[in-house]
């Protein structure tokens, strides 16, 4: 993975005005559970709140020594070894960045936070981020049925999970089809 010059790094102040255009952006606005614009001082309360609590993590994915997204990890609990996880691409979107955002992210979470089951929760809307749950190994557990009010239409929300096992074998299959891209 070392030939790809990607990888993730520990989030900064720096990053903050970086994050705080990408979070903004309506196309990635649009897709996550609050589409509302988020106002300067919800953003660092969020970025503080981050720091300040062991049960949450965000980490800016880096490619070719560019911030291009981020990652998320949530709800990390030591004693069951699970978490959930949220990212995007922010900046200069090209083709396979979301592969490698996963192979980092997902190793980092399983090997490095030492994370046994991966959650994610994904809106009906977001199609590519339902096929890519899927492409990386993530498999549905069940549905919460117009869970979330957008544009005055409640919709379903999606619910995947990772387990460190299938992972170890889902990332070779995921590089062998990286790399033959």
């Amino acid at each position: 993975m070392n030939d790809f010059n990607s990888y993730l790094r520990p989030v900064t102040n720096d990053d903050l005005q970086l994050i705080y255009t990408w979070r903004n952006k309506s196309e990635i606005r649009k897709l996550m559970f609050s589409d509302n614009v988020i106002e300067w001082d919800r953003h660092v309360n969020w970025f503080n709140s981050i720091n300040s609590d062991m049960k949450n993590e965000i980490k800016v994915f880096m490619e070719d020594n560019v911030p291009r997204g981020i990652v998320q990890v949530n709800q990390i609990n030591t004693d069951y070894q699970t978490a959930e996880w949220g990212f995007y691409i922010g900046d200069s979107y090209k083709k396979g960045l979301g592969i490698l955002l996963a192979y980092h992210s997902l190793n980092y979470i399983f090997n490095e936070l030492s994370i046994r089951k991966l959650s994610a929760q994904v809106l009906s809307i977001n199609e590519k981020s339902l096929r890519f749950h899927r492409k990386v190994g993530f498999l549905q557990e069940g549905l919460l049925k117009q869970q979330i009010l957008r544009n005055e239409k409640f919709i379903d929300v999606h619910l995947y999970a990772q387990f460190k096992q299938n992972w170890e074998h889902n990332k070779v299959l995921l590089m062998e089809g990286f790399t033959n891209v």
